[in-house]
Protein backbone atom coordinates (compact mmCIF):
# COMPACT_ATOMS: atom_id res chain seq x y z
CA UNK A 1 0.00 0.00 0.00
CA UNK A 2 2.46 2.41 0.42
CA UNK A 3 4.57 2.11 -2.57
CA UNK A 4 0.91 2.61 -4.39
CA UNK A 5 0.76 5.70 -2.14
CA UNK A 6 3.91 6.49 -3.38
CA UNK A 7 3.44 6.38 -7.01
CA UNK A 8 0.38 8.83 -6.62
CA UNK A 9 2.31 11.03 -4.29
CA UNK A 10 0.31 10.50 -1.05
CA UNK A 11 1.69 8.91 2.33
CA UNK A 12 -0.21 6.39 4.35
CA UNK A 13 0.87 6.00 8.10
CA UNK A 14 -0.76 3.12 10.17
CA UNK A 15 -2.13 2.93 13.64
CA UNK A 16 -2.96 -0.66 15.95
CA UNK A 17 -4.82 0.00 18.56
CA UNK A 18 -5.00 -2.59 21.20
CA UNK A 19 -6.32 -3.25 24.46
CA UNK A 20 -4.00 -5.00 27.03
CA UNK A 21 -5.75 -7.59 29.13
CA UNK A 22 -2.87 -9.50 31.37
CA UNK A 23 -3.21 -12.19 34.34
CA UNK A 24 -1.36 -14.54 36.04
CA UNK A 25 -1.56 -16.91 32.99
CA UNK A 26 -3.07 -17.01 29.91
CA UNK A 27 -6.30 -18.81 30.94
CA UNK A 28 -7.00 -16.04 33.45
CA UNK A 29 -6.38 -13.17 31.14
CA UNK A 30 -8.79 -14.71 28.45
CA UNK A 31 -11.33 -14.70 31.23
CA UNK A 32 -10.89 -11.43 32.19
CA UNK A 33 -11.05 -10.67 28.45
CA UNK A 34 -14.18 -12.36 28.15
CA UNK A 35 -16.06 -10.16 31.12
CA UNK A 36 -14.63 -7.19 29.56
CA UNK A 37 -15.94 -8.26 26.28
CA UNK A 38 -19.63 -9.08 27.87
CA UNK A 39 -19.58 -5.83 30.03
CA UNK A 40 -19.46 -4.36 26.32
CA UNK A 41 -22.68 -6.24 24.86
CA UNK A 42 -24.69 -4.83 28.40
CA UNK A 43 -23.41 -1.43 28.60
CA UNK A 44 -25.06 1.34 27.48
CA UNK A 45 -22.87 3.82 26.61
CA UNK A 46 -19.45 3.24 25.77
CA UNK A 47 -20.25 0.00 23.83
CA UNK A 48 -17.52 0.05 20.34
CA UNK A 49 -14.43 -0.08 22.48
CA UNK A 50 -15.46 -3.01 24.54
CA UNK A 51 -17.84 -5.29 22.51
CA UNK A 52 -14.88 -6.91 20.18
CA UNK A 53 -11.28 -6.65 21.59
CA UNK A 54 -10.10 -6.57 18.14
CA UNK A 55 -6.63 -6.87 18.09
CA UNK A 56 -6.33 -6.90 21.81
CA UNK A 57 -3.26 -8.28 23.54
CA UNK A 58 -3.91 -10.84 25.71
CA UNK A 59 -1.90 -12.92 28.00
CA UNK A 60 0.64 -12.70 30.50
CA UNK A 61 3.14 -10.08 30.70
CA UNK A 62 5.65 -11.88 28.89
CA UNK A 63 3.36 -12.70 25.83
CA UNK A 64 2.11 -9.43 25.19
CA UNK A 65 5.72 -8.32 25.33
CA UNK A 66 6.74 -10.75 22.65
CA UNK A 67 3.62 -9.65 20.79
CA UNK A 68 4.06 -5.90 20.77
CA UNK A 69 7.76 -6.31 19.65
CA UNK A 70 6.72 -7.97 16.65
CA UNK A 71 4.26 -5.15 15.80
CA UNK A 72 6.81 -3.42 16.00
CA UNK A 73 8.70 -5.15 13.27
CA UNK A 74 5.38 -5.21 11.14
CA UNK A 75 5.67 -1.41 10.98
CA UNK A 76 2.97 0.32 12.13
CA UNK A 77 3.46 4.14 12.43
CA UNK A 78 1.72 4.19 16.12
CA UNK A 79 0.62 1.76 18.30
CA UNK A 80 -1.76 2.73 20.78
CA UNK A 81 -2.31 0.70 23.78
CA UNK A 82 -4.92 0.98 26.10
CA UNK A 83 -4.96 -0.66 29.79
CA UNK A 84 -8.05 -1.77 31.31
CA UNK A 85 -8.66 -2.95 34.75
CA UNK A 86 -11.15 -5.63 35.83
Amino acid sequence: MRKEATLLERMLKFVLSANIITGPSVAEAIASAGLLEAHGCAARFDKSSFVALGAGLVGTELSITERINAYKKAGPDLLLLQFRHI
